[in-house]
């Protein structure tokens, strides 16, 4: 999945491709680099640089075994987030807990 966006707050769309075990490639402006660990289960590219994502798209298409390890990386990947109950479990609790402080 390629997202070469000019800048990504946090990007839960990585998140959400490898969940489909597809590696991803993003970024080095914003937070992709949370998620995205370059040459492992996706790779960073400079914002505003066609030729990169060119030559990096080219490499992939050439590179089978390459894709397959960063497919499977990506899926272990996701593995490793907070699910939305997860998440909405941690706001909740930190909700509640800040508001009976007082």
């Amino acid at each position: 999945m390629v997202l070469p966006s000019a800048y990504e707050s946090y990007g839960i769309v990585y998140v959400e491709a490898q969940q489909f075990g597809l590696p991803v490639i993003g970024t080095t402006a914003g937070a992709a680099g949370e998620i995205i660990r370059h040459g492992d289960n996706g790779y960073l590219i400079p914002p505003d640089d066609p030729n990169a994502l060119a030559e990096l798209l080219q490499r992939l298409q050439h590179q089978r075994q390459l894709l397959l390890d960063l497919s499977q990386n990506a899926l272990a990947a996701y593995h490793h987030h907070a699910s939305w109950d997860e998440s909405c479990e941690i706001i909740r609790h930190y909700l509640y807990t800040e508001l009976n402080r007082s």
